[in-house]
């Protein structure tokens, strides 16, 4: 597994993480942090932060949790996902976490648990899937 350092370069430099603003906390293999502001431009018609943007956070941290187990030539793509909405996260609170952690690796279908908290309280939690395959 690449050292956290290194994953952080690579994250940092991919374009979606930037635009959102995403920032890898922690990542071994089997688990990852990813952490966002909740940022008055995610407000949506409600007064409340997108649910999109959520499901955008926890999906990352879900990646990051089981990109240490890629084999080399392998590929990891997103599949599906659920994801429940507990409470409201409010836009110009703390920051927005998303905990992730592997619930089974397998050799082609890969799931992930995703609880996002702000402020120490769930605001949603999810299941996220993943099929590795082979690059050419």
């Amino acid at each position: 597994m690449p050292q956290l350092d290194e994953m952080q370069r690579v994250f940092a430099g991919i374009p979606a993480n930037e635009r959102l603003g995403l920032r890898l906390v922690d990542a071994s293999d089997g688990s990852a942090v990813v952490a966002m502001a909740a940022d008055e431009r995610y407000r949506q018609e409600a007064g409340v932060v997108h649910g999109g943007v959520i499901g955008a956070v926890a999906d990352t941290a879900a990646a990051y949790a089981l990109i240490g187990g890629i084999r080399p030539g392998e590929q990891m793509i997103g599949v599906e996902y659920k994801i429940n909405f507990l409470r409201s996260a409010v836009p110009g609170g703390e920051d927005l976490i998303a905990n992730a952690r592997v619930r089974k690796r397998g050799r082609t279908i890969s799931v992930c648990d995703v609880d996002v908290t702000q402020a120490a309280e769930v605001v949603a939690t999810g299941v996220f899937t993943y099929v590795s395959r082979q690059v050419a």
